[in-house]
């Protein structure tokens, strides 16, 4: 569900077979992919202040970001002097999908609402194309783990 606080901060761009297509990310969306794939390539506690830095959030976007990866299960915090987050789950078992929807669980290609005005075959097969493209973007995401965006590059 989308909400006020979820601006939409990112553009991204990806290759099909019909050519350049585009997805919007919301800002918690891209602080959770960032955050949890700098904690990936880290061990033990991460301070926020580091998650901070690293990602370029601030730290009351991360806090609230943690809050719901905790309440999935991704991580878990630490209080205290030397506090942070820790990832629970291994980042081979953390699809990118699954990270899209536990932030966006109506992540769309093509709206909807696109009008199909009567007789309109081109409005029609435009949407018929964003849905396709759509099922092969989640099929793509569902195939990458967190550890691909470690890589240095990934291969498609």
């Amino acid at each position: 569900m989308r909400t006020a606080n979820n601006n939409i901060l990112l553009l991204c761009g990806f290759v099909s077979m019909k050519g350049v297509m585009y997805i919007q990310l919301y800002v918690q969306t891209s602080c959770a992919l960032r955050l949890l794939a700098y904690m990936a390539d880290r061990t033990g506690v991460v301070p926020i202040h580091e998650l901070s830095d690293a990602t370029g959030f601030p730290k009351h976007c991360i806090a609230s970001v943690a809050a719901k990866l905790k309440k999935k299960g991704y991580i878990s915090a630490v209080v205290g002097p030397f506090g942070g987050y820790v990832l629970d789950k291994s980042p081979k078992d953390i699809s990118l999908q699954e990270i899209l929807t536990a932030f966006d669980d109506d992540l769309r290609l093509c709206d909807e609402r696109l009008p199909i005005e009567a007789g309109n075959t081109m409005i029609h097969n435009l949407k018929k194309l964003f849905e396709k493209e759509e099922n092969n973007f989640q099929q793509v995401m569902s195939s990458y783990r967190l550890t691909d965006l470690m890589k240095g590059e990934i291969d498609i």
